[in-house]
């Protein structure tokens, strides 16, 4: 019997806590890593506030960005920097 609650106990890892998760997990905003959430914010802001509300529908395609960019993380959190990095990496060799 006391074999059986030791196991038990050295069943149930600590990583599984809130507090452990929370620091090897990928933090997502609305669903979007947080520079893509700022990315497509501010770029709305930006237009908006500098056009006026006449630019309308660029609010649907700021919604469309972001759904996409959804689509994107949800298999993969981290898409976006995996993409950036490969998008400014220098190549080396010219094959």
């Amino acid at each position: 019997m006391m074999e059986e609650k030791t196991q038990e106990s050295n069943a149930i890892s600590w990583t599984h806590l809130p507090l452990y998760r929370s620091m090897t997990e990928y933090i997502l905003f609305m669903g979007v890593p947080r520079n893509c959430l700022v990315f497509n914010a501010g770029a709305a802001i930006f237009v908006l506030l500098t056009f006026g509300l006449s630019y309308w529908y660029i609010l649907l395609a700021n919604i469309a960005v972001h759904f996409t960019f959804r689509y994107f993380s949800q298999d993969d959190a981290q898409f976006f920097d995996c993409f950036s990095n490969y998008t400014y990496k220098r190549d080396y060799y010219s094959t």
